[in-house]
């Protein structure tokens, strides 16, 4: 996703997540970069800034 290329604050562009992510990882086949994140809604509710993130594992 192209967005992950994104400053949030200012909307330039400043990382070439993708590339570094392929640098690291390597790429499926030679083309497909393979790269996720799996979560779940343990609480329904509103997440706001400033909130805690206490990771699971």
């Amino acid at each position: 996703c192209a967005i992950t290329t994104k400053n949030p604050d200012t909307g330039e562009r400043d990382l070439d997540t993708l590339r570094v992510i392929k640098s690291y990882r390597g790429a499926r086949g030679g083309k497909q970069l393979d790269f996720g994140v799996y979560g779940e809604v343990v609480t329904p509710g509103r997440v706001r800034v400033g909130d805690p993130i206490v990771p699971l594992a």
